[in-house]
């Protein structure tokens, strides 16, 4: 479930969501765990562009897809030279493989069920050949049960607007969902905005599960690397054999 304000103005989401330099930790990843830097790299679910263009700068053949269209036409718009489609990240096929795949932004969690979560990983491997490295950013599951930490203010600008949205969040524990509604105000405007996301919460040695049933090994899970950066994220590293 996806309705999501930001996604439609991504300018307004840069904003909120600030530039993290998420390539780096891919790149340390790339350093480690392959014996050479990779000459292509997918993104699945690559938003704004920003993480791919940074990127590019050090791997010659980059592609990238988003099933949100303003998103598509944001990083295109911003990223001419960068290969950049519509696409879901369910089913969305470029009809040939990479030497690395990386998802950010935690979009593996919006795979609700089972069957969206094998069809999202069977996209994966439907773009690596044996050896292609997967490197995967999701929500830390940790961060979900327990004292519950999400962050309930956003506030950013865009187009000299400013926007701030007011988060309340539900637990479905026995599903693994969370539920978040954002009340925004924009200045200028009478009235109030409201979207509606559901994201699944995923556990390590359920991914791993879910990952090595398509062919792929898991070599590394990191939780927060860099500190408190990435406070509710936790990165997988990913090796694909070939199966």
């Amino acid at each position: 479930m996806l309705d999501d304000f930001l996604y439609r103005n991504p300018e307004l989401y840069e904003s909120i969501y600030p530039h993290r330099r998420k390539a780096e930790l891919c790149k340390e990843a790339f350093d480690k765990h392959l014996s050479r830097p990779p000459a292509s790299l997918l993104e699945v679910a690559c938003g704004t562009g920003r993480d791919l263009f940074d990127l590019s700068k050090g791997i010659p053949d980059c592609a990238g897809f988003d099933v949100e269209p303003k998103m598509v036409a944001f990083a295109r718009e911003r990223n001419p030279g960068l290969e950049i489609t519509a696409g879901d990240m369910r089913s969305c096929r470029l009809n040939r493989t990479f030497d690395a795949i990386c998802a950010l932004g935690g979009s593996i969690n919006f795979a609700l069920s089972n069957d969206e979560l094998d069809q999202t990983i069977e996209t994966y491997r439907t773009h690596a050949h044996p050896g292609t490295l997967l490197f995967l950013q999701t929500l830390n599951s940790g961060e979900f049960f327990g004292q519950f930490k999400a962050p309930t203010t956003f506030s950013g600008s865009y187009g000299g607007t400013r926007a701030e949205g007011i988060a309340s969040y539900k637990l479905f524990a026995m599903e693994q969902l969370v539920e978040r509604e954002r009340v925004w105000r924009i200045d200028g405007e009478s009235g109030e905005l409201r979207d509606l996301v559901r994201f699944r919460i995923i556990f390590p040695a359920e991914l791993s599960h879910f990952l090595a049933v398509h062919g792929f090994e898991v070599l590394e899970i990191m939780e927060r690397p860099g500190g408190n950066l990435y406070t509710m994220s936790m990165f997988v590293v990913a090796r694909f054999d070939g199966r």
